[in-house]
């Protein structure tokens, strides 16, 4: 009888150790699942930030220097302008 009795709890054990492995596992995907998308590394993001930076900063001097009498006009226009006169 004393056989049977530890036969039994070696099988409780190993199913207790399978149940308890699964439940982990299927945790752990669960909150890796939930976790947000992983960032870029640090390098490129201060990349990304000084070109967006430098974008920014060349655009404003390009707005803040007098332009004068001469506008950025299209083809068509300068066209129109010397022509007096608009073509259909």
């Amino acid at each position: 009888m004393s056989e049977m009795g530890e036969g039994i709890s070696m099988v409780v054990f190993v199913y207790g150790m399978a149940i308890v492995l699964g439940v982990g596992k299927a945790c752990t995907l669960l909150i890796w699942r939930t976790l947000p998308q992983s960032r870029p590394g640090l390098r490129r993001e201060a990349m990304e930030a000084w070109q967006r930076w430098t974008r920014r900063t060349s655009l404003k001097e390009a707005t803040d220097q007098p332009s004068g009498d001469h506008t950025p006009q299209t083809q068509t226009s300068a066209q129109e302008a010397r022509d007096g006169s608009r073509q259909p």
